[in-house]
This record gives C-alpha cells, sequence and structure tokens, in this order.
C-alpha cells in the first residue's frame, strides 16, 4: 500500500468510528427517554433470533439424517421458548433482568478479586466493582416491578457510553494522524 491509500484508510476509520458513536449515542439517548421501547425491541430481537434458529433446526431435522431425534428436540425447544417470550414479554424482561443483575454482582465480585492479581488498575477495577455490585443490588431491590423499564434503560446508558467511547477513538486516530 502506498502512503495515499493507508491516509485514506485511517480517514475512513475516523469517519466510522464518528459516525458509529453519533448513532449510537442518539439510539442510546432514545433508549435513556423510551426504556419501555427499547425493551419491547430487545425482546422482539430475542424471541426473532430463537424462532430463527429453531426454524433453521427445523429444516435440518426435516432435510437431514436425524436418526436419534436430537435436531427435532432443539427445534422445539428453541421455537417453543420463542413463541413464550412473545406471549410473555414482560415477564421475558424481567427474567432478562434478573441476569443482568446476576451478571452485574459477579462482575462487580470478579472486579475485586482482580485487585489481589494485577498490578496496574486497582482503582478503575475497585470503581467498576463498586458500580456492578451497586447496579446488580439496584436490580434485585426493584425486580421484578422495574423491569419493564430498566432493561431498556440499562441497554441506553450503555449505548450512549459507547457511542462517546467511539467518538473518543476517531478522535484519538485523528490526533495520532496529525
Amino acid at each position: 500500500m502506498d502512503e495515499e491509500s493507508i491516509q485514506r484508510s485511517i480517514d475512513t476509520s475516523i469517519r466510522s468510528y464518528k459516525m458509529l458513536g453519533l448513532v449510537l449515542i442518539i439510539l442510546g439517548i432514545v433508549g435513556i427517554l423510551f426504556p419501555l421501547f427499547i425493551g419491547g425491541i430487545i425482546v422482539l430481537l430475542i424471541a426473532f433470533s430463537l424462532i430463527l434458529v429453531g426454524g433453521m433446526y427445523l429444516g435440518v431435522a426435516i432435510y437431514g439424517a436425524d436418526r436419534k431425534g436430537m435436531t427435532w428436540l432443539k427445534a422445539i425447544v428453541f421455537l417453543t421458548i420463542g413463541l413464550l417470550v412473545i406471549i410473555y414479554p414482560y415477564e421475558a424482561l424481567a427474567t432478562l433482568a434478573l441476569l443482568m443483575a446476576v451478571l452485574f454482582i459477579a462482575e462487580g465480585i470478579l472486579a475485586f478479586v482482580l485487585i489481589f492479581v494485577v498490578d496496574d488498575g486497582k482503582i478503575a477495577l475497585a470503581v467498576n466493582g463498586i458500580v456492578g455490585l451497586i447496579l446488580g443490588a439496584l436490580l434485585l431491590i426493584g425486580w421484578p416491578g422495574s423491569s419493564k423499564w430498566i432493561v431498556g434503560l440499562f441497554v441506553g446508558i450503555y449505548l450512549l457510553m459507547e457511542g462517546l467511547t467511539m467518538i473518543a477513538v476517531g478522535r484519538y486516530l485523528q490526533d495520532i494522524r496529525e
């Protein structure tokens, strides 16, 4: 690659990071302002993904050489769970919120364990651990009542932060280029 094509590639990367960051920030703001909407979209994405996978297993079961019936069983399980998520979206959100609480608490504990293993970043790990434990506790305290909106809110906050990070990466690349 010549110098000019490398510069074009870097410029494209910078624009891509900044554009992705802007889109993620907008989606994050939508998630924060309309958490029920985002929660509903998440449930539908999960349901349709499960149904799609179930349909693919069904196709393999019909046209494949499954002699023991395991592919049929997988198809039935995925399709059933996907349909249940569509029929009971609030219960699916409550389950997802509970899983998020467990994840945040586990990550918080792990961050504190890592403090004893690493040499650098102990303050960041401690802050991460505290935030994880607090978020997990807040989810559990409000569960299941807050499940309808908390998943969408947390996803919105995550998307907003991810968008800001992508813009920061784009600016960093721009600074390096200049």
